[in-house]
């Protein structure tokens, strides 16, 4: 394959010598989707600047049946590394390899050489995930695929965004579900409980049997942002991230490491995430006797739930306990701190 920003068209229809004709029986895309497709390119360069991404490249052209695929990692809009899909000592040259940006170069000259253009784009970025391109005046017919595109540069930027909605909470004290899917043993993919006081994992219950568990490597919340931050460092082959709107913390995480390794994904899914602390000094002193003071909000979700039937506290904004058990301890905290007051003031006015 040869770079297609820095060759013309023709030159493209050289290295495909012998080649027959090939009818153009395919639907051409629509101008205007080209367009559209590449200006959310640019947008995300725009604002993030020089992306770094790594992408599975097929090369499905007509004139084999074989398909060779390669591993391409990018780096400041730069190829640095390419490695075919399966175990091969073959050297590659990654200045022979292509951006997004030089498909997008290839794209229209092709089109300003009458060529007929098919394309399908992510819906998203808009890089194009396949390509079929026939210019049967020069016998030229290819088709790529593009697929397992992982941008670390918005995966970075997801990263930055959710760790520091989750550290506003400042709190080390919570309790979560997590489930895992891996090629592990049974026992590890089963739900799980997990309370965490003081930063640590303290308890694991195992949602299917009411028992203890030991700890299969699950992590803190905290902990998988620190994951999440190694693959994107390590450029590990897809990582797939989700955030929870509210607070932030990892929902839903999958990775594969590289594609070259058998059995080494993992998806890892939290919910029913509980924060326990108690009411700022604020929150308090503006208690009123004829409002509540918590609002009790009740889960719709009781899936893989330990404490089924129950309410999760919520004051400012922030989750601080669940079950009638923990409701208690904060109401009678304030209702304390309410008689206090009162008494204090009494003790004040008859004083003066």
């Amino acid at each position: 394959m040869t770079k297609f920003a820095t060759i013309s068209f023709l030159s493209l229809s050289a290295l495909m010598i012998g080649c027959s004709n090939v009818e153009a029986q395919m639907v051409e895309t629509d101008s205007t989707e080209h367009r559209s497709a590449r200006a959310k390119w640019e947008s995300l360069q725009s604002r993030l600047g020089l992306l770094d991404y790594k992408y599975g490249f097929t090369n499905a052209s007509s004139r084999s049946e074989l398909s060779t695929t390669y591993i391409v990692l990018v780096e400041q809009d730069k190829v640095v590394e390419v490695e075919p899909f399966f175990w091969s000592d073959q050297q590659l040259d990654p200045s022979q390899f292509s951006t997004v940006n030089d498909f997008f170069d290839l794209i229209f000259s092709s089109i300003e050489a009458n060529s007929s253009v098919r394309a399908v784009y992510d819906d998203t970025h808009g890089y194009p995930s396949e390509l079929t391109i026939v210019n049967n005046e020069i016998g030229v017919h290819v088709n790529y695929v593009i697929d397992l595109m992982t941008i670390y540069s918005v995966a970075q930027e997801e990263l930055d965004r959710n760790k520091a909605l989750w550290t506003k909470t400042s709190t080390e004290n919570y309790d979560y579900t997590l489930r895992l899917s891996c090629f592990c043993i049974p026992s590890a993919t089963l739900p799980k409980r997990i309370e965490v006081r003081k930063g640590v994992i303290e308890t694991i219950i195992d949602l299917e049997t009411g028992m203890e568990s030991e700890n299969f490597f699950f992590s803190t919340l905290q902990d998988q942002f620190k994951e999440i931050q190694d693959a994107i460092r390590d450029r590990w082959n897809i990582i797939s991230t989700s955030y929870d709107d509210t607070l932030g913390y990892p929902a839903r995480v999958f990775f594969d490491i590289h594609h070259g390794m058998s059995h080494d994904e993992r998806l890892t899914e939290v919910k029913d995430v509980v924060i326990f602390g108690f009411p700022s000094f604020d929150e308090i002193n503006s208690f009123s006797p004829t409002a509540a003071p918590f609002a009790l909000e009740t889960s719709d979700d009781t899936e893989f739930s330990l404490f089924p039937n129950t309410s999760t506290i919520v004051t400012g904004g922030h989750m601080i306990g669940t079950s009638r058990a923990y409701c208690a301890l904060p109401t009678m905290t304030i209702a304390l701190v309410t008689i206090l007051t009162i008494v204090a003031s009494i003790v004040v006015e008859t004083a003066t």
